[in-house]
């Protein structure tokens, strides 16, 4: 039998944390989110389109390291092929769900935008 079948209020429970999550993570000076706020899935990305790809990848691979080695949050360089025409910006990949706790959404958000602070502030 099928998860949701026993629990129906886990996808109102992933909405809510998605739409939570996503509010907290809209405004981060320096950057743009992408995604819809009720989708599990979003998309952070460095705001500055005048900097080169190579540069941004680098900025987003620093912000990476210092939420895993620092503040102990999960996230992940979203991965494009060289040879991608059309390739969208680099970006942080955060994906949520329905076990995470509130609190746990607002300490990962407090530590995302604090990184993503100091990386953009010495660039």
């Amino acid at each position: 039998m099928c998860i949701l079948e026993h629990e129906p209020q886990r996808i109102a429970r992933l909405r809510e944390n998605s739409r939570l999550l996503f509010g907290l993570l809209k405004n981060i000076p320096g950057t743009t989110l992408s995604g819809d706020p009720c989708s599990p899935l979003m998309h952070l990305r460095i705001e500055k389109e005048s900097i080169p790809r190579s540069q941004a990848l680098q900025l987003l691979r620093s912000v990476h390291s210092l939420l895993l080695n620092q503040k102990q949050v999960l996230v992940f360089i979203s991965k494009t092929v060289p040879t991608d025409k059309f390739a969208p910006p680099p970006s942080i990949r955060i994906t949520v769900s329905a076990d995470h706790k509130k609190k746990d959404l607002e300490a990962a958000a407090a530590a995302i935008k604090a990184v993503f602070a100091q990386v953009l502030q010495s660039a």
